[in-house]
């Protein structure tokens, strides 16, 4: 899967040179792709802290899958390298030639040097976090130890500070400076959410797969997926809640500066897309996702959990795009290819875990609770 998916990957490339724009087209794709999976992962990390600061009994029995997925941070950096190496289409600030007040007074940040020298740190961080918890859990699964649990539960805390600046900072770095004279103290936040959709989305779906195929059978019930239905249907309102937030200050403020952004995506043809996240990644899966009956009912929770997939790769589409192409929604063959690239490598790495280690933690003291456990509400 994994060779598959890089074979396609060059085919993307390939079809890219071929659409021409001076390769601006093709690495704004990569972006889109790219930054969807790091999403995922980023998500994944950000559950496995929140589980260990709140010492929670119930997600020990699913815990491991998130583990998985955390872990193909060094993956998706891979994969980021040949985005790295041509910044140039894809950052305006990058280029030595264009110069504005603005971009000078913001140059000390906005320098590809730095730029490289952050994403490294960033990655470091992600892959540093996701390995240690994910080895510290499988070393328990041989020892049982319950200090190793103690250990993830102290170094929680420090891990979701780590998270927050570097996940923040990524958000800014990677999508926000996209349009270097925007800028927006609650734009991480939006991504940060958006991206804990996205992955509790995947990790239910991915679930679901697990049983269908034989495995987790005893282990998952629907008491589980009603818990993960809440943290879908809570990050849903959540996105929409920051997603206003941010579009409110920024109406009622009417500055040019901050209004810009907003401007370009809720004009012409990318009005319909506007409509279209407000819709789609909003009000109706908050009354597809609201009741406690349909939380619990896996069809139900499976379309959702797809649905919301397609919607957050739709919020990624619509926050890069515009940047490049302000008059028009540019889709087509190359977004399909490389979308399928990046899942298929992506999955290959989740897959390997799978296939060497335990579905479930079997050493985790907080394990016989999880089986048992009964979901409020």
């Amino acid at each position: 899967m994994a060779v598959a998916g890089l074979l396609v990957l060059a085919a993307g490339l390939a079809l890219g040179v071929r659409v021409g724009d001076g390769m601006v087209r093709l690495w704004n794709s990569y972006l889109i792709s790219g930054f969807f999976f790091l999403s995922i992962s980023l998500g994944a990390l950000l559950f496995l802290l929140l589980m260990h600061v709140t010492r929670s009994a119930w997600s020990p029995a699913v815990r491991r899958p998130a583990e998985f997925m955390a872990s193909n941070f060094w993956v998706v950096f891979l994969l980021f390298i040949p985005l790295y190496l041509n910044l140039p289409d894809v950052y305006e600030w990058v280029d030595p030639s264009h110069s504005t007040p603005l971009l000078e007074h913001k140059r000390a940040w906005l320098n590809e040097n730095g730029f490289w020298v952050r994403q490294a740190i960033y990655f470091a961080i992600w892959i540093a976090l996701a390995a240690w918890y994910g080895r510290t859990s499988l070393k328990q699964d041989k020892s049982g130890d319950v200090e190793l649990t103690r250990r993830m539960q102290w170094f929680s805390p420090v891990g979701l500070i780590l998270f927050a600046v570097s996940a923040s900072l990524a958000a800014i770095d990677l999508l926000m400076s996209l349009e270097y004279e925007w800028f927006s103290s609650i734009f991480p936040i939006y991504v940060i959410s958006g991206a804990a959709v996205g992955f509790f989305a995947l990790f239910a779906l991915t679930l679901l797969v697990l049983q269908g195929a034989g495995r987790l059978r005893t282990a998952v019930t629907a008491e589980h997926y009603h818990d993960i239905g809440k943290y879908l249907f809570g990050f849903v309102f959540f996105w929409g809640y920051v997603a206003f937030s941010q579009y409110l200050l920024m109406w009622y403020g009417n500055i040019p500066e901050e209004t810009q952004w907003y401007l370009t995506r809720q004009s012409g043809p990318w009005g319909a897309v506007f409509l279209a996240l407000i819709f789609g990644h909003l009000l109706l899966p908050f009354l597809g996702l609201v009741t406690r009956r349909l939380k619990r009912n896996r069809l139900v929770l499976s379309f959702w959990c797809v649905w919301l997939l397609a919607a957050h790769w739709l919020d990624l589409f619509w926050i890069i795009v515009p940047a490049y192409s302000p008059h028009a929604v540019q889709f087509g063959l190359l977004d399909i290819v490389l979308f399928a690239g990046f899942a298929a490598v992506f999955a290959a790495g989740i897959l390997f875990r799978m296939a060497r280690h335990p579905l479930a933690p079997i050493g985790d003291p907080r394990l016989k609770s999880s089986l048992a456990h009964k979901s409020t509400p």
